[in-house]
């Protein structure tokens, strides 16, 4: 599988679970900005994603709002993790890696494309694409 952390979740935090998952075999862990480049429009992201069958993981709401029409066309499955208002590195680094085991096992278990809200406190949200 390929996980793409976009431009809304800081580099380092790709680099990090990229580590975790160099052992692993298939799991290929990537941030936008290195597959593609800076600074990528929505729409071409979306695009690019949905030729090679990327998994998104963002912090963009406004992503999963505006675009959600072209998320479902193009068959994405997408990660929208909500850090708390004012999250510092650490909370953001923090929440991601404590939700990457059950950000995989989703992606492992659920039927594709899909939309999965992580939150800081209680269950993941699992929205089926249209």
């Amino acid at each position: 599988m390929n996980f793409y952390f976009d431009e809304n979740i800081p580099k380092a935090i790709a680099k990090a679970v990229s580590e975790l998952e160099k052992s692993a075999t298939n799991y290929n862990v990537q941030h936008t900005e290195d597959a593609w480049y800076r600074c990528i429009p929505d729409p071409e992201l979306i695009r690019n994603l949905s030729a090679i069958d990327g998994i998104l993981i963002s912090n963009d709401l406004k992503m999963k709002k505006a675009f959600s029409e072209l998320l479902a066309q193009n068959k994405i499955t997408a990660f929208f993790i909500s850090f708390p208002s004012g999250a510092d590195y650490e909370s953001r680094y923090k929440l991601v890696i404590n939700n990457w085991s059950t950000i995989k096992k989703i992606s492992e278990t659920q039927r594709r494309p899909f939309i999965c809200k992580i939150k800081p406190r209680g269950k993941p949200e699992i929205s089926r694409m249209n």
